[in-house]
């Protein structure tokens, strides 16, 4: 009857607004990309970076059952950095990790010397892993494999990175779980 039609095309409504919302949100993120400023590089040391990243987030671990596993070298050196956009990184990447072990585990940090007085920076979780097949596209903009969730996060992280002249990689890990790598360039090697 007449009601019922009503009803479905209120909700078929209801569905394009809330569609129209996601998409407007993504498009204002994809935008934040292009627009995000080039990175004011200081010298910075990364393991700072690191354990106040990690004193942050300590309530949200704790909560999640994620223990955290430092390990810096404490020669690893001070590198150029714009330290509010790695951080971001940063976050996206611990955040995702933590995400990646539902039922709790261990996320490693690693701040160590890299080449030409770089630091190389490991992320790794011991969850849920990301299958060989789609880990190449894990950087691509809109990939997710989050029931909720843009799929930015790690576009943006690259994205980051690479401003800094540095490189990301995503590796699997055995038995489960996944490893991230940073490479930072030193001052003298930065673009």
């Amino acid at each position: 009857g007449r009601e019922a039609d009503d009803r479905e095309d209120l909700a078929l409504l209801a569905a394009i607004r809330a569609e129209t919302a996601r998409l407007s949100r993504i498009a204002e993120q994809y935008l934040g990309i292009a627009r995000r400023p080039a990175p004011t590089l200081e010298p910075e040391s990364v393991a700072d970076i690191v354990r106040e990243l990690v004193a942050f987030l300590k309530p949200e671990h704790e909560r999640a059952n994620v223990k955290v596993e430092l390990r810096i070298d404490e020669k690893a050196p001070e590198v150029p950095v714009d330290e509010a956009q790695l951080r971001q990184a940063l976050l996206n990447l611990v955040r995702n990790a933590r995400e990646a072990m539902p039922e709790g585990g261990t996320l490693g940090l690693e701040v160590t010397a890299g080449e030409g007085g770089g630091v190389v920076l490991t992320i790794e979780d011991d969850g849920v892993g990301i299958p060989d097949d789609v880990r190449s596209s894990v950087f691509d903009p809109f990939f997710t494999t989050k029931q909720r969730g843009t799929g930015l996060g790690l576009a943006v992280t690259r994205e980051i990175i690479e401003a800094h002249g540095g490189h990301i990689a995503c590796e699997g890990r055995k038995p489960k779980g996944t490893r991230f790598r940073i490479a930072l360039p030193g001052a003298s090697s930065s673009p």
